[in-house]
């Protein structure tokens, strides 16, 4: 009886050891590697000029230019009076790997001593713009002006002041949508 179960049991060990060898056989693993990357949005400046409304164009003066790295410009202004602006025109590069679909602007003015410097913006979105494209006069660049406050005339703590101009550009993206799919 004993050597009966333990044939059986070498049999029933032996069928299992050729039923796994012959699944082993007959399986396959397939596997998929795969990267994905995201897009950026990135503006840098393609020019930048100036333009000066003043009393005094003689004494006043306001200029600009493209830093490095290019998504930096630097406009300075000097010996402003009251009412005198400076006039800024900036066309924007898209140098990222994405479309922008709209282009906001907001400009504040900081470091403002008794409220003498005042900046607005005149033209802020552009439609679109494409990787690589650039902003002209047919697609809206973009324009912004700077002044002293024609009220300062009679404000004597606007002498020697000192404004610091920041502009902040931001782009959106179309929207998105997602599609997945599983077996």
């Amino acid at each position: 009886m004993v050597a009966k179960i333990v044939w059986t049991a070498l049999i029933v060990v032996g069928v299992l050891s050729v039923s796994g060898l012959g699944f082993a056989a007959w399986s396959t693993t397939a596997t998929i590697n795969g990267t994905g990357s995201a897009g950026n949005i990135n503006l840098d400046f393609a020019s930048i000029s100036t333009s000066l409304i003043s009393n005094t164009a003689t004494y006043t003066s306001c200029t600009s230019g493209v830093g490095t790295p290019a998504n930096t410009a630097t406009v300075t202004a000097t010996n402003f009076d009251a009412g005198t602006m400076c006039i800024i025109y900036a066309n924007l590069t898209n140098t990222g790997s994405l479309p922008i679909t709209s282009l906001s602007v907001s400009i504040s003015v900081t470091s403002n001593v008794t409220n003498c410097w005042d900046g607005q913006t005149l033209v802020n979105t552009v439609t679109s713009l494409a990787p690589g494209a650039s902003t002209s006069a047919t697609n809206s660049p973009w324009i912004g002006f700077f002044e002293l406050e024609r009220n300062s005339q009679v404000n004597q703590n606007c002498q020697l002041s000192t404004g610091t101009l920041t502009v902040t550009f931001t782009g959106t993206l179309a929207n998105t949508q997602s599609i997945s799919d599983s077996p």
